[in-house]
């Protein structure tokens, strides 16, 4: 039995067991799904063999009509679902290639052309969105010589997403040099391969074969060289955590000692000036006990006001670090999407910096400038 509800919940599984998602790479809504296929030729001669293939689909492909089904609309060229397809290019199941060794190289061309395709995707794909963000900190990492706490937040969410890139490219790594380990097993001087050196007809193909191979070694190559492109950005991004903390704790402490300074010192340099004064702005008796209390007051002035003053210039610093984070939110496509669709289901407005909204699409957009 294949109904379509067994295929549609056998892809449901599928799904749910070899997906990875790839949204925090900001390439959109993509997923990333582990793919297999193995083939096994049994018989007694090169009259009587039969082929047995396993795949792990794509969960978005149709699990495919059975053969009965294809049969059944003489419009549809019956595709040898074994072989497969690659950019338009099959085979046609009612001419069978009898040669169980012709039909093993042509599967196996046909699949590692396929294995290619998916790979050059996914790798050239991952380049592009890696290179474009291998500064994400840049952003909110402006006020180096003054680090505040929303950098030093900023650059750890920075530190984590390559964490989480560097991680992904170190699981690509495992299957495709195990693909390729395999290969290299099968294409040695004692190999398998040499049970189909004597199939003259072959040769194109079994050329297609070890180009696509060694393109998929290129490409294994290409990723190990992204994986230590983004192994250095991981490097710069803690070492940039690392300074960001480091000055804001001396920061921190030069603050510590200055207020201390200030409370200890001003008071007293206060009080003694206006003590000092030859005709007194207040009518009291100026004396000892009127020093001392003038020295309490201007203390406890002091020690309100700077306590003010930090809470007044981290409430400005979480806004500006809120808009920074919103700019860098909306100059990304995928971003602009997430908060107009946010914005639309919430039915609210959020306020967007006016520079970055576009006068012609203001109107449209559920936002407020």
């Amino acid at each position: 039995m294949n109904s379509p509800e067994m295929r549609s919940s056998i892809a449901r599984s599928i799904r749910k067991r070899g997906s990875t998602d790839l949204s925090f790479l900001d390439m959109g809504s993509y997923e990333l799904y582990e793919m297999h296929f193995s083939l096994t030729i049994v018989g007694r001669d090169e009259s009587r063999w039969d082929a047995y293939a396993f795949e792990h689909r794509e969960p978005d492909d149709e699990f495919g009509q059975t053969i009965d089904e294809l049969a059944e609309d003489p419009d549809i060229m019956m595709e040898d679902p074994v072989i497969g397809s690659v950019e338009e290019e099959s085979c046609d199941a009612n001419h069978p290639i009898w040669s169980p060794r012709n039909y093993y190289i042509r599967v196996t061309e046909m699949r590692s052309k396929q294995v290619l395709k998916e790979w050059t995707h996914l790798i050239r794909k991952l380049e592009r969105t890696i290179k474009i963000r291998h500064h994400p900190h840049a952003l909110f990492c402006q006020s180096c010589v003054n680090p505040q706490p929303a950098e030093t937040e900023s650059s750890k969410l920075a530190l984590e997403w390559s964490s989480q890139t560097l991680d992904l490219l170190q699981r690509l790594r495992i299957p495709l040099k195990r693909t390729i380990h395999h290969w290299n097993r099968f294409s040695a001087s004692d190999g398998d391969i040499s049970y189909l050196l004597d199939l003259c007809r072959e040769e194109l193909r079994l050329e297609n074969i070890r180009e696509n191979f060694e393109a998929l070694i290129d490409l294994e190559q290409d990723l190990a060289a992204l994986e230590d492109y983004c192994s250095g950005k991981q490097h710069s991004v803690l070492q940039t955590v690392h300074l960001l903390h480091a000055m804001h704790e001396t920061s921190k402490e030069k603050h510590r000692s200055a207020e201390l300074t200030v409370l200890l010192i001003s008071p007293v340099a206060l009080a003694s000036a206006f003590f000092s004064i030859p005709s007194p702005v207040f009518s009291f008796e100026r004396n000892s006990t009127t020093f001392v209390v003038a020295v309490f007051v201007i203390f406890l002035i002091l020690a309100l006001y700077f306590p003010l003053t930090r809470v007044l210039v981290g409430f400005k610093q979480w806004s500006n670090w809120k808009r920074g984070v919103l700019r860098w939110v909306w100059e990304r496509k995928a971003g602009r999407w997430m908060l107009i669709r946010v914005a639309r289901r919430l039915g609210r407005s959020i306020r967007v910096p006016e520079e970055l909204l576009d006068e012609k699409q203001a109107p449209a957009l559920p936002f407020a400038a």
